[in-house]
Formats: C-alpha cells, sequence, structure tokens
C-alpha cells in the first residue's frame, strides 16, 4: 500500500465513524437516549440476551462504564438482568417488553433514514454492503494481529 492510501484510507474511515455518529445522535434523539445507551440496547437486541463484557467488548467500552450505562438502561426499564440458570455467577441482559417498544422506535427511523438508499442504484447498495464486509474483515484481522 502506497504511503497517500493509508493516509486516504484514515481520513475516509474517519469521516465514516464521524458520519455514522451523526446518525447515532439522530437515533439518540429520536428515541430520547443517548448514543452509548442507543448502542447498547441495540446490542442487547442483536444478541438478547447477553452479557455486560460481551457488550463491552463488542463495543470497545469499558465494563465499567458498560456496567454503569446498563444499571440506567435497566432503572429506565429497557433492559432486565437474569442470572444463568445453570451458573449463578453469569448474570445476563435482555430486553424487557418496554425496551423491545424502545428498539421498534429505533428501528422506524432507522427505516426511514436508509429509505435515502432507494434513491440508488440496487447494485451500488449491494457493492457498498459487499466493501464494508470486506473492510470489517481486514480490520478485524489488523485487531487479532495487534493484541
Amino acid at each position: 500500500m502506497k504511503k497517500d492510501n493509508g493516509k486516504q484510507l484514515y481520513f475516509a474511515i474517519n469521516n465514516l465513524g464521524n458520519n455514522f455518529n451523526k446518525i447515532l445522535d439522530i437515533l439518540a434523539k429520536e428515541a430520547n437516549l443517548t448514543k452509548v445507551q442507543v448502542t447498547i440496547l441495540m446490542q442487547v437486541y442483536k444478541n438478547n440476551p447477553c452479557m455486560i463484557n460481551t457488550v463491552a467488548e463488542d463495543l470497545g467500552l469499558n465494563q465499567g462504564n458498560t456496567s454503569s450505562i446498563c444499571k440506567k438502561l435497566e432503572t429506565l426499564g429497557y433492559i432486565e438482568k437474569e442470572r444463568n440458570k445453570n451458573d449463578e455467577r453469569i448474570v445476563n441482559l435482555k430486553l424487557t417488553e418496554y425496551g423491545n417498544e424502545k428498539i421498534k422506535i429505533i428501528e422506524e427511523k432507522l427505516k426511514s433514514l436508509y429509505g435515502y438508499f432507494n434513491e440508488f442504484e440496487d447494485i451500488k447498495i449491494e457493492s457498498i454492503i459487499d466493501g464494508l464486509n470486506i473492510f470489517n474483515e481486514v480490520l478485524n484481522y489488523i485487531v487479532n494481529k495487534e493484541r
């Protein structure tokens, strides 16, 4: 890879991250939550049920901060903690009915936002998805090599 390509890749990733954060801002505003709360709620939804340390690791967050945010989401009634029946040391997070309702609000907003993709050709969208999947594989490879 040329030096210039590395710099271009860095700025492209940076811009992508900034724009994704703006999308998170929109979702958080719609759901009346913080960006981190939305991200954690979506992660619990994706892996329902899941453990706090898994959520923290998947999102690259500190486990203590993740635990505090999960307590807040529990207080708000969006998630609940449940001890694993086979190993009571393990505490799983799962969405409550109220949490599922909040997810529906977030998903509806996502659908409206991603409706803008309809303005592009399907082949372009498929290429973006394929490219992002390949890019994710490369990033996972790098992260695993550097650990």
